[in-house]
């Protein structure tokens, strides 16, 4: 099963240049294992099993704090993950639920073409974590005012050792209708396959 979605693939790759990721090359405490479209690290703990009906392909990284990213390109998909320090003593992400909100909130001041749907409370492998959608609109970038293209960015973000840790996938808006088509969700389509397991359990 894959999605067609007829898109100029040049917005793909001006997508990337301006929307997504950071720097160079792997760290040293990670591995992709591409046979198995399998992202581990070994600092934080945990395993990303990427869905094997995409095409996964490494991409360079360009936001501060991102460790991964990868794309399927005829899909449009964008998975990532960003890490950033918690600021406070209290190591319960629920507890931090408005800290990340006003957060979410500055980047929005900052860009008008985000803008949050929602973002709550919930478990992810029986871990408190917060689940949040966004929508990004190229209809509001001038360089593609007549487009009308936006895209949803679901986002799992988790405590580990002190460190948030966000897991991402960006889509062109529509597709979660698309997947309930198929008996799918957003959730066991693309985020199933995340493990979090110990860095010690790794090693």
């Amino acid at each position: 099963m894959r999605f067609q979605i007829n898109i100029k693939s040049v917005l793909l790759v001006i997508l990337f240049v301006t929307f997504c990721l950071h720097i160079s090359a792997q760290e040293q405490d990670s591995k992709w294992e591409e046979s198995q479209q399998t992202y581990i690290n070994y600092k934080y703990g945990f395993i990303w099993h990427l869905n094997e009906e995409f095409n996964w392909k490494l991409q360079p990284l360009r936001q501060k704090g991102s460790i991964f990213a990868a794309s399927d390109s005829e899909s449009h998909i964008v998975a990532y993950i960003l890490t950033s320090k918690l600021n406070s003593k209290i190591n319960d992400i629920w507890k931090n639920h408005q800290d990340f909100l006003r957060g979410i909130s500055e980047n929005i001041e900052q860009d008008s073409r985000i803008r949050l749907i929602y973002s709550k409370k919930v478990l992810l492998q029986g871990k408190h974590a917060l689940k949040t959608k966004l929508s990004y609109s190229l209809s509001k970038d001038d360089r593609f005012q007549n487009d009308g293209i936006d895209f949803d960015i679901y986002q799992y973000c988790v405590l580990i050792n002190g460190n948030c840790v966000m897991f991402n996938i960006m889509v062109l808006s529509g597709l979660e209708e698309e997947l309930y088509k198929y008996n799918l969700t957003i959730e066991n389509a693309l985020f199933g396959g995340i493990v979090l397991t110990t860095p010690e359990q790794l090693k």
